[in-house]
């Protein structure tokens, strides 16, 4: 099962990706915020994928982008629904950039991603 990184704030929203990622069999990691994502870069280390939104508690997402993107080689992904955070994002290291709504569709759909199906 492909793991993947979901850092957004929102529950709703979070709670919502989790439930449609799991059921394309991806194992999911969701965080909330900027420090519990660096929490989990600390000890993680099996990543196939990573989706952001930009404003999550304690700030914004850019750090945690950067620094995913030196520990990792594998797509990472603006998930902001406002086009500006998108590019903001992709200036951080994200390769690529989709609605919220369409990040489970977006993921099964990328090349190169392995998951058990």
């Amino acid at each position: 099962m492909a793991r993947v990184l979901l850092l957004e704030d929102n529950q709703d929203i979070g709670e919502l990706l989790s439930l449609m990622l799991r059921q394309l069999d991806w194992e999911v990691v969701w965080v909330k915020g900027v420090e519990e994502a660096d929490r989990v870069l600390s000890r993680e280390d099996d990543f196939e994928a990573a989706a952001f939104d930009y404003q999550v508690i304690g700030g914004t997402s850019e750090s945690v982008v950067e620094r995913f993107t030196k520990l990792y080689h594998c797509p990472t992904i603006a998930i902001s629904n406002d086009p500006l955070f998108q590019e903001i994002l992709t200036q951080a290291g994200c390769r690529y950039s989709c609605q919220k709504e369409d990040l489970p569709d977006f993921l099964n759909g990328l090349s190169g991603i392995v998951t058990s199906h």
